[in-house]
């Protein structure tokens, strides 16, 4: 019997502790027995499966579902929750080009997915669009990106991938 799909919710108070390389400065949670695993059943369908998650505020979460591939692409499905993953919202499909994908959250309004393959995209979900719309399409080959995030609520930062450097002549 196959087992459901199921997302994992960490919830744990934050309290002293030390990185395993002795950075105390770092804010890493303390197990104790404050801390619980909640599973819930992700959204993804059969054909699709969970490949980014982003945290949304305290209790927030948007989750991109991504399945059936072709030819650099793939079928993209992105769902919020308010509720660390109790419950699911549809958010729309973003367009199939790109394989796979990375999501960044400011709300649950506010989401951006980056992906590649011939080529790199940004996708974006927000300011009260009924769709998810293409923002910028880079004729890179399909570099890619290295990192995605929001900086404030409404706005972003993408970094490239780095490119490969050509060996120095000898």
């Amino acid at each position: 019997m196959a087992s459901a799909r199921r997302a994992l919710t960490v919830r744990c108070q934050p309290g002293p502790a030390t990185s395993p390389i002795g950075l105390a400065a770092l804010p890493l949670p303390t197990l104790s027995p404050a801390m619980t695993i909640t599973f819930h059943p992700a959204p993804c369908t059969t054909m699709a499966r969970e490949s980014s998650v982003a945290v949304i505020a305290s209790a927030g979460l948007a989750l991109l579902c991504t399945g059936q591939g072709y030819t650099g692409h793939t079928v993209k499905t992105v769902y919020t929750s308010g509720k660390l993953g109790a419950t699911w919202n549809k958010a729309g499909v973003p367009d199939s080009a790109g394989d796979g994908g990375t999501i960044a959250a400011a709300s649950p309004t506010q989401l951006v997915i980056a992906t590649a393959s011939a080529a790199s995209w940004l996708y974006y979900f927000g300011d009260g669009a009924a769709q998810w719309q293409t923002v910028l399409t880079e004729p890179d080959g399909g570099q890619g990106w290295a990192d995605l995030g929001f900086t404030t609520a409404s706005d972003g930062v993408v970094s490239t991938a780095p490119r490969a450097r050509a060996s120095p002549a000898s």
